[in-house]
């Protein structure tokens, strides 16, 4: 049987996917509203592949982050010694 998947990891992976939105919708308003119309393509193609990384990448790290760890059980137990009668 395989493990289960950590909180960590899940939070992660679902951060990564809803900053993929938030980054989308960051570059359709950046070039709506702050970018010209008459931009330099090799600036417009750099803005489309950094905005969406960053985005992504950050919302996957502070999803990892402020997530709370999954309880694990001790891997050795401690088992007291035995007492003289």
């Amino acid at each position: 049987m395989a493990a289960p998947v950590e909180r960590k990891v899940k939070a992660a992976a679902s951060g990564a996917g809803v900053a993929t939105v938030v980054s989308t919708v960051a570059v359709f308003l950046l070039y709506k509203y702050v970018f010209p119309k008459n931009m330099d393509p090799v600036a417009e193609t750099e803005i489309v592949a950094v905005v969406p990384a960053a985005v992504g990448a950050a919302g996957a790290f502070f999803a990892g982050y402020l997530a709370k760890h999954s309880p694990r059980a001790p891997a050795n137990p401690v088992v007291p010694p035995p007492v003289a009668p």
